[in-house]
């Protein structure tokens, strides 16, 4: 009976951290991108489009839970390279063609 109750506290602990770390993840995306976005400069009505399909982007991402790698955003001016490690956004960076 004790070995079943420890099962599951252990299991709902583990559910409820991954959450967490899962919660993180996107916010740290989400602060990121719009950190980005802000650095950028250029036309309001542009900025808020081209967040917009960040945040989209990203989100599309984060939920096919892809394997670690690097994956294009295209947003209407620009693409981006989204870096994912252990099924979370480590980085983003812009995508210059010459």
């Amino acid at each position: 009976m004790f070995s079943l109750i420890k099962g599951l506290l252990f299991k709902s602990l583990k559910h409820k951290a991954g959450r967490k770390v899962a919660d993180a993840v996107i916010e740290k995306c989400v602060e990121q991108g719009m950190e980005y976005m802000r650095g950028r400069g250029g036309a309001a009505p542009q900025k808020t489009s081209e967040l917009d399909g960040l945040i989209v982007g990203l989100n599309n991402l984060t939920a096919r839970r892809l394997p670690d790698g690097q994956y294009p955003i295209r947003l209407e001016h620009q693409t981006l390279i989204v870096t994912i490690e252990n099924h979370g956004i480590v980085s983003i960076t812009e995508l210059h063609t010459d």
